[in-house]
């Protein structure tokens, strides 16, 4: 038999991003142009699904013709959930079943068959006759209802990574899960082009990052937050300026001015927090990770699971690293007014109290100067 491969799960991207890497491995830079490769159109708005799966049984009972071999690609059939729908005696004799048994009884020796599309359940029988003779991929979107939506982002952006033999340091991971989201083709689009910026480096740094990702509205979100706690007017006034740059552009996409405001009372608020477990707990006001981290780990797993949600203490201890350092350097005095500022001016954006444009200028200079 030849190469059997099953390609599905709920990221549309992902599964289109490996049937093209898994057709190139078989037929080579130039899919196309391989005379062994019958592409069947699974996305067909002129064919049925149970029609286009008719195609696929054809194929298979038909002989090779100008090559040795076929492949067979069953390309992005969406239809998954609506062909294996019902009891199998629903499916008793309809195509979907017939290009199982096909699976389960073993393809000719001469051909290969490689499936893709969303929606296919790991419990159905071709997904497990696909599991036990061929090779199975599943990719599924991050949901941000997900508990672990960060951890499993995070884990994403990791892999990708890995996959391109390059570092990347865990600040920028965190600046990639806030700023780029859990849109596999966004972050695979944002990844290639700092790929393509670091050049020769082998790590990717949270300045890479921020130089070189998209002006989207949370990654000017994240820079705006960054220059008010950093005390950067220059900076912060210039990021207002982009945001309303692009306003002008789109001709309004919703309240993006609120949005950077929220996104800057966050941090504030993380850094609040931060100040106030440090103090509870006797951090030492240290600049040194080492030592940070150690205090970290003493820190007995109790209390720490009685705070899950503490920045602090929990998460990777080098992000809590810097969410410490950022916030030691804010006395509590600047700290209080900052709050005080931004609730102020989140009060002129909702009621209309103020030129949007005027409000956030006038703040980023009271909390910058």
């Amino acid at each position: 038999m030849g190469q059997l491969i099953l390609i599905s799960g709920t990221d549309d991207f992902a599964i289109k991003n490996q049937a093209k890497k898994s057709i190139i491995e078989l037929c080579g830079e130039n899919p196309e142009d391989n005379s062994a490769l019958e592409i069947i159109k699974g996305d067909s708005d002129e064919m049925k699904p149970d029609e286009i799966l008719y195609s696929v049984i054809a194929s298979i009972q038909t002989p090779p013709f100008f090559d040795p071999t076929k492949v067979i690609w069953l390309k992005h059939f969406n239809n998954f959930e609506k062909t294996l729908s019902g009891t199998a005696k629903d499916r008793k004799g309809k195509p979907i079943e017939q290009i199982t048994n096909y699976i389960k009884d073993g393809l000719p020796d001469d051909v290969s068959l490689i499936i893709d599309g969303s929606g296919i359940k790991k419990s159905t029988a071709l997904f497990k006759a696909v599991q036990k003779l061929g090779q199975t991929f599943i990719f599924d979107k991050i949901e941000l209802t997900d508990k672990n939506y960060s951890q499993n982002l995070r884990l994403k952006i990791q892999q990708i990574c890995n996959q391109a033999n390059i570092q990347i340091v865990p600040s920028a991971i965190d600046y990639l899960i806030e700023t780029a989201g859990s849109d596999t083709g966004r972050l695979q689009n944002e990844l290639n082009k700092v790929f393509s910026y670091i050049g020769s480096n082998d790590k990717i740094t949270l300045n890479d990052c921020k130089t070189i990702c998209s002006h989207t509205p949370e990654a000017l979100s994240w820079a705006f937050a960054d220059s008010l706690i950093d005390s950067d007017t220059t900076k912060a006034l210039q990021t207002i300026n982009i945001l309303m740059e692009q306003m002008r552009a789109e001709k309004g996409s919703g309240n993006l001015e609120l949005r950077l405001l929220n996104n800057a009372v966050g941090r504030y608020q993380q850094m609040l927090s931060v100040k106030t477990t440090a103090a509870r707990l006797n951090f030492p006001n240290t600049t040194n990770y080492n030592s940070f981290k150690s205090f970290l780990d003493r820190i007995p797993e109790n209390v720490k699971e009685a705070e899950k949600d503490n920045l602090l203490l929990t998460g990777h201890p080098y992000r809590a690293f810097m969410l410490f350092g950022s916030a030691m350097k804010i006395s509590d005095r600047k700290l209080a007014n900052a709050i005080t500022l931004l609730l102020a001016a989140n009060k002129a954006l909702v009621s209309g109290g103020g030129t949007p444009r005027i409000v956030l200028e006038q703040l980023a200079i009271k909390l910058t100067s």
